[in-house]
This record gives C-alpha cells, sequence and structure tokens, in this order.
C-alpha cells in the first residue's frame, strides 16, 4: 500500500537542489514559491520543485520540495525507487562544484565514480 511520507533535508540551496534533479535525468518544476502538489489517494501537501509523477514512472504521486525558512522538507510516495541518496550525492557534488567555480583560482582536474557510488573530485589551481 502507498502512503506519503515527509522527509527532513539538509538541502539549503534551491539552484542546487534543481541542478542535482535534473543530473539524475528529471526535468522538475520550478515556481518562486511552494504550491499545492497532489499525493496518492487525494492527499495534498506544499511544494516549490515538483518531480511530475509521470517522469518518475511507478510512483503514485509527484515528488515534491517544500521550501521553509531553513532547508527544504521532501514529500514522497512509499511506493516506488526514488533514490534519496542519490539525491544527497548528487547535492553534494553540485555544491562542492558551485565552490569550487566561485574561486577563480581553481578548475576541476577529474571526476571518477567509484564501483560502490562514491564520487571522487580533483581540483587544481589554475
Amino acid at each position: 500500500m502507498s502512503e506519503h511520507h515527509v522527509v527532513a533535508t539538509k538541502f539549503k540551496d534551491k539552484e542546487s537542489l534543481v541542478e542535482s534533479i535534473k543530473e539524475m535525468g528529471y526535468n522538475p518544476i520550478v515556481h518562486a514559491s511552494n504550491k499545492t502538489m497532489e499525493m496518492y489517494g487525494g492527499e495534498t501537501a506544499k511544494a516549490s520543485i515538483i518531480i511530475p509523477r509521470k517522469q518518475i514512472g511507478a510512483y503514485y504521486a509527484d515528488i515534491g520540495f517544500e521550501e521553509t525558512d531553513k532547508e527544504f522538507i521532501m514529500h514522497v510516495d512509499s511506493y516506488g525507487d526514488f533514490s534519496y541518496d542519490k539525491l544527497k550525492q548528487g547535492y553534494s557534488k553540485v555544491r562542492i562544484m558551485k565552490q569550487v567555480r566561485a574561486k577563480h583560482k581553481y578548475q576541476l582536474k577529474s571526476e571518477h565514480v567509484e564501483k560502490d557510488g562514491r564520487i571522487k573530485l580533483k581540483v587544481r589551481i589554475r
């Protein structure tokens, strides 16, 4: 049976969250503020970033990220295989690369994905 889960996250940067969702292959709908979205069984939730259910496949509901004063809260259906761990990893990578680009004296030297899924980034001074 499907049920609505609310997941507290450590995601704070909207731009980085959207970019990491896109890197997972989704095309999220991004709103300036939280909007109502539908969950399974007629429930609703608020979210400013929404991955429509038709992009997810077997899910019965959209996946949404509700913007709060401190961080994002993820609304997700219990049925399916959306990888929160992969999203966290992608978000971390995006944040690191954003910091590297902000410091103009650094650039990405290499990126390697290990067999266990860990991502190794090497940066160098320009």
